[in-house]
């Protein structure tokens, strides 16, 4: 009898040493993919202002162009319509670069979220392992708390002996102890 015991216990630490090691193989993963991801929004970040600079190297060219169209035509470009076509394309393309920063900055922040998400899932499949584990070793060391007269704690339990499973009887809640809120006086 003691040793199916030590056998059960064995083999739930086996069980249980592996759940932990898949928990961290796979924990180890999705940090992988997270600085993978933190990668990603960097490169966008990079590739963003790249971007952005070239539009406003196009922009500047664009405006170079006007503005000796416009000499060329011995027109004055500080007064009238020549002034107002280049304060109208300027305006634009700052509003180009400025859409290209926003479009990068957004791809960087989606990546940004799944680092965040990733590293939340690898903490939470590391306690996920650990809480696997334990019930591991409690599930292959409950039949043997039956050695007690031969019943286990919720046999007892169920036949009305009063015993429960940590030998607390349940107390009920008066009817006048209840206020409406489940966490209790407020």
């Amino acid at each position: 009898m003691c040793f199916d015991l030590i056998l059960a216990t064995g083999g739930a630490l086996l069980s249980g040493a592996g759940a932990i090691q898949g928990g961290d193989a796979q924990a180890r993963s999705m940090r992988l993919q997270a600085i993978q991801a933190q990668r990603n929004a960097d490169n966008a970040l990079a590739k963003g202002a790249f971007d952005a600079q070239r539009v406003q190297d196009r922009n500047d060219m664009m405006l170079a162009g006007q503005l000796g169209s416009v000499t060329s035509r011995n027109l004055d470009p500080t007064y009238g319509s020549p002034l107002a076509v280049s304060a109208l394309s300027a305006m634009q393309g700052e509003t180009d670069v400025m859409l290209t920063r926003a479009s990068a900055q957004q791809d960087a922040a989606a990546s940004q979220w799944q680092v965040a998400g990733l590293m939340g899932k690898a903490q939470d499949v590391q306690k996920g392992a650990a809480l696997s584990a334990g019930a591991s070793l409690l599930s292959s060391i409950a039949p043997w708390a039956s050695l007690r007269g031969g019943k286990s704690a919720p046999t007892l339990a169920a036949q009305g002996k009063g015993a429960t499973p940590l030998n607390i009887t349940p107390q009920m809640p008066q009817v006048s102890d209840f206020n409406g809120s489940p966490w209790g006086h407020y």
